[in-house]
């Protein structure tokens, strides 16, 4: 007899056609949520030189509003998000998450005080907390594991597609409107995509591709907790995103006015300029990426993990190229190429992570690393890039940026390690998630 508390669940042959294309159509949309999540939080970068200009605001300073500011709000939101999407509707979560930041983004462009932008900042990140845990939860429900890499690198590749498309328009559009009329602008394509949203997609059975038995249950904090310590490859591959984070956070809020101050570009070209190295770059590393790590997993699943640790290493000459390239050319090929790799670690580290963890598990899982992700990756990569360029300018005067910007190195080397020692742990942690041996409510 079935303990009450599990179910059997369908396997991935039972998938029918109709099914396969409702789930890519929800793939998809899933993806433009959270490529709009990401536009929505980098043209802040994009704009940061206007900004710094009309609010005489010192690097120190823009890097917390842009950071620390984003990243703590972010992080303490994220967790009452992740558990109600671990027993509510992901699809409402989604829907009014994506609602909520979009209204914040086009309140951005009314500010008028640097309380008011630091107070938008924050609002942003209450909006935009709900949309990964509950997205990775849905897309681990609508694909089997074989394929999950792939599914998950979606996520990844709507990143930079929305950064080629919303850094064009955002650029252009504060060519002619100014910093404030982007904001505005991209506040309004976010809300009608939570319309479109809300009204076309259903909500996916949990746990519908896990083969055998598997425990549904939902679980107490503390259990949650003492659970998810246990798990050491979980543990590492949260210490792989906070690194992930802080290279991709700092190269989004310094790489942009890094260009303008080397190169002196407009607001237009740096739009045309990074949204296509940028956006061509993470578009296929997103994709080969994905597949990577499907592949390497077919073989041993903890092999997926290859994907983000060789991706870092071979960030590190991109870097350099970008920082130092003798012209624009190269310098744009350096962050094309390194926003590729950054793109290239995602669909394997989310693959991971619904891997190691109970299906009841999974949004809360995803938004605890983001917590650790966040506050210690995306919090501290700007601030730390910022107080550098400040402490720097004394020696290098205009090239200070370039030299704080070398701090990243660091974050891809420990990226590579902590990924790495996930890979040991990896076999013991997937067989853990399936047993019922903690507490449940």
């Amino acid at each position: 007899m079935n303990n009450p508390t599990t179910i059997q669940y369908e396997t991935a042959s039972t998938t029918t056609r109709s099914t396969l294309g409702r789930a890519l159509y929800t793939l998809v949309l899933i993806a433009a949520v959270y490529g709009m999540s990401m536009v929505d939080r980098t043209i802040f970068g994009l704009m940061l030189q206007p900004i710094k200009k009309e609010f005489a605001l010192s690097d120190t300073m823009l890097g917390l509003i842009g950071g620390i500011g984003f990243a703590l709000t972010f992080a303490l939101a994220g967790l009452p998000m992740s558990r109600l999407a671990d027993r509510l509707s992901r699809k409402w979560v989604i829907a009014i998450s994506l609602a909520a930041y979009s209204t914040v983004t086009g309140l951005t462009g009314l500010a008028h005080t640097v309380t008011q932008l630091l107070l938008a900042r924050m609002g942003l990140a209450v909006g935009e907390a709900g949309v990964l845990p509950a997205s990775t939860s849905m897309i681990a429900d609508l694909f089997p594991s074989k394929s999950r890499g792939r599914a998950m690198s979606a996520l990844g590749l709507s990143a930079p597609m929305a950064t080629l498309l919303g850094f064009v328009l955002a650029g252009w559009i504060a060519q002619k409107y100014g910093w404030r009329g982007a904001f505005m602008f991209m506040g309004g394509v976010g809300i009608v995509l939570a319309l479109i949203m809300s009204a076309t997609i259903a909500e996916p059975s949990r746990g519908a591709f896990e083969i055998g038995i598997a425990d549904r249950r939902h679980l107490r904090l503390w259990p949650t907790l003492r659970f998810l310590s246990r798990q050491r490859s979980y543990l590492f591959v949260i210490a792989t995103a906070v690194m992930l984070a802080f290279t991709t956070t700092s190269l989004n809020a310094w790489g942009p006015s890094f260009l303008v101050r080397i190169y002196h570009l407009g607001s237009r070209e740096l739009g045309v300029y990074l949204g296509v190295s940028m956006g061509i770059g993470g578009a296929a590393g997103a994709l080969l990426g994905g597949w990577l790590s499907d592949l390497a997993g077919s073989k041993r699943a903890r092999w997926k993990l290859l994907v983000p640790a060789g991706a870092a290493l071979m960030q590190i000459p991109t870097i350099l190229l970008f920082l130092f390239g003798s012209n624009l050319t190269e310098s744009l090929i350096g962050i094309g190429v390194c926003v590729g790799l950054l793109s290239s670690q995602y669909g394997a580290i989310l693959a991971v992570v619904s891997s190691v963890v109970k299906v009841t598990l999974r949004a809360f899982a995803v938004s605890l690393m983001l917590l650790f992700s966040t506050i210690f990756g995306t919090g501290m990569g700007p601030v730390c890039v910022g107080f550098a360029a400040d402490h720097l300018k004394a020696d290098f005067g205009p090239q200070a940026l370039r030299y704080a910007l070398c701090l990243i190195i660091l974050s891809c080397i420990l990226n590579a390690v902590f990924a790495l020692l996930a890979t040991l742990f990896f076999d013991r942690d997937m067989a853990a998630a399936a047993r019922e041996d903690v507490g449940s409510v």
